[in-house]
């Protein structure tokens, strides 16, 4: 199933109303506790990340060129919990 949120898509598979596909680490708790288990790993492609597409004027705002700072300057660690 796909719903409007990967965690309403989570909670609708805990409820039992079936398979869902949602990143690994929305549902990491409740595949680490036992309440979801994984299907079809085989065929799950690897997870490359979240991309960010903007287009590439010369003058980005200062809003979007903190969040770009941010990125690039965020530890490994953190980027996948962000996705």
């Amino acid at each position: 199933m796909l719903g409007r949120s990967q965690a309403s898509d989570v909670s609708a598979a805990l409820d039992g109303c079936g398979l869902t596909y949602v990143t690994r680490w929305v549902a990491a708790d409740a595949i680490a506790d036992g309440r979801l288990k994984q299907v079809l790993a085989e065929w799950t492609p690897p997870y490359p990340g979240l991309r960010l597409y903007y287009p590439r004027h010369r003058h980005i705002g200062t809003g979007m060129r903190a969040f770009l700072d941010f990125l690039k300057n965020t530890p490994p660690a953190l980027k996948f919990l962000m996705g």
